[in-house]
């Protein structure tokens, strides 16, 4: 976030912005919790995809992408995966029902305009949600999911809950099944666009095990959400 908007949102977040609040926070298994919030400040436009901001603390954000939104009633959830103890996966962890919190957007974030009637998805675990919504909101376009996770049997049962049971769920390292899967269907039709969302390590070796399959760059979109920065093999490279 700019300094600029560090300030304003500093200044004038208790005032115009702090009209959100905690609805419920449902803990659905041991690294997934459902969040509802409800505002005013919620009764806009949103597009599947589009992200949020919430401020943890005063010069503190972080991003979540919701998987439901109700603009007329001004609610909406999204699903945390809790990948590790930073900020973000505490503040989603402990926060309480009537707890208020300034909620910033929706912003762009992960754009389908120009995706065309078929996209082939890949995610991890933060991505089910956004997962979830696109297939709920986006009823144009036939999607195709794959997903990898840490633990497939409590990503399973997610899964089921957000009405993606038909996703291929993989183990950790088993890239190279998606990527030949993926092969497979762009064979078919050689005009689908792909989406790799998630971790970034996952996204770069998977586009990597794509290119070596003739996949072109042009038919490859990502989007990150999360990574170890200082790991030099998860760099995400044009």
């Amino acid at each position: 976030m700019s300094t600029i908007k560090k300030i304003l949102v500093k200044i004038l977040g208790p005032i115009i912005l702090s009209k959100s609040k905690i609805v419920s926070n449902e803990q659905l298994s041991p690294h997934f919790h459902l969040l509802t919030i409800k505002g005013r400040n919620l009764k806009k436009e949103w597009i599947p995809g589009q992200k949020i901001q919430i401020q943890l603390k005063d010069d503190e954000m972080r991003s979540y992408t919701p998987c439901s939104w109700d603009s007329k009633a001004g609610v909406m959830q999204t699903l945390v995966y809790m990948h590790g103890k930073g900020p973000g996966a505490l503040w989603a962890r402990d926060a309480k029902a009537q707890n208020k919190v300034i909620v910033l957007g929706p912003k762009k974030s992960l754009k389908l305009e120009e995706a065309g009637n078929r996209v082939i998805f890949f995610g991890d675990e933060t991505t089910f949600g956004l997962a979830h919504a696109i297939k709920k909101n986006v009823p144009d376009i036939k999607f195709h999911f794959f997903m990898e996770a840490g633990n497939t049997d409590e990503s399973s049962a997610i899964l089921k809950r957000f009405d993606l049971e038909e996703a291929l769920l993989v183990s950790l390292g088993q890239l190279d099944l998606i990527a030949e899967q993926m092969s497979k269907i762009f064979a078919e039709d050689n005009s689908i666009k792909i989406v790799l969302s998630g971790k970034q390590q996952s996204i770069v070796a998977l586009r990597e095990k794509l290119y070596s399959l003739n996949i072109p760059k042009a038919a490859i979109g990502t989007k990150v959400y999360w990574g170890w920065k200082d790991d030099p093999n998860g760099k995400l490279k044009k």
